[in-house]
């Protein structure tokens, strides 16, 4: 058959991806080879053009890296990356695991992802020779209250990096053994959030749509799936019921 490919522009927004599989990218009409282990920073509104080579599994996040204000001395405050480079394996895998920390913290510590983003963005910046190994260590909290705070981090990251595929509640706290009993977790959670774990999961979905289809050109049908909502009726009705709009109202409205 015909070799999947993905062509779209982010008007708005740099990208950072981190891929584990083969493919050929276009960016603005130049031809890079992705691998296993490559890395790319990509500027706002350039066309990307993706052909794809059997699976195509990355980590990625979008961002909006604001400009330090001028003045005498000051410089710019957005890191020069190098288009392209490529990791060695274990490398690779630190890289990905501290963006994927990041993603998970999106949806419950916005600030704290950030933060987290930066780091990575840096590393890449010195290039895969200069990333050391870290290991981060965290000890038990001994009062209840910290113990769930933890625990609750762990579910909300847990979802953030599930949006894409279909969430069953039950399924995932017996995946995470939280350590709290099924009502405990859904008390504590609606302590933490203000709501249900399914509130938070469907405003998750929304927020990300809502960036999908304001930050990028991604098609409609493409964003339902990147949200866990692969029926476009459905993805329709979720997006107006929650903002009034429907998504390509919402994509025009900017």
């Amino acid at each position: 058959g015909s070799q999947p490919k993905e062509r779209y522009r982010l008007p708005r927004a740099w990208c950072l991806h981190l891929y584990r599989y083969h493919a050929r990218l276009w960016v603005d009409g130049k031809l890079f080879s992705i691998q296993p282990g490559s890395v790319t920073v990509l500027p706002p509104d350039v066309e990307l053009d993706y052909r794809f080579e059997g699976r195509s599994e990355h980590t990625y996040v979008h961002f909006n890296p604001a400009a330090r204000e001028g003045g005498a001395g000051s410089r710019e405050s957005t890191p020069r990356v190098k288009e392209l480079s490529h990791w060695e394996p274990s490398r690779f895998a630190l890289l990905e695991a501290t963006l994927r920390e990041a993603v998970g913290w999106f949806g419950g510590s916005p600030r704290r992802a950030e933060v987290r983003v930066w780091d990575v963005l840096w590393q890449v910046v010195s290039g895969p020779d200069a990333c050391e190994p870290r290991v981060l260590l965290k000890t038990a909290a001994d009062r209840a209250g910290e113990y769930h705070g933890l625990a609750m981090e762990r579910l909300t990251s847990a979802i953030e990096l599930r949006l894409a595929e279909p969430i069953r509640v039950d399924q995932l706290l017996d995946e995470l053994g939280l350590g709290l009993s099924y009502n405990q977790t859904l008390r504590v959670f609606r302590q933490h959030t203000g709501g249900s774990i399914i509130a938070y999961i469907r405003r998750r979905r929304v927020e990300r749509a809502r960036h999908l289809l304001v930050r990028t050109s991604i098609p409609i049908k493409v964003v339902a799936l990147q949200v866990g909502v692969p029926d476009l009726q459905a993805f329709n009705k979720l997006i107006r019921h929650t903002t009034g709009l429907s998504p390509r109202a919402l994509r025009e409205r900017g």
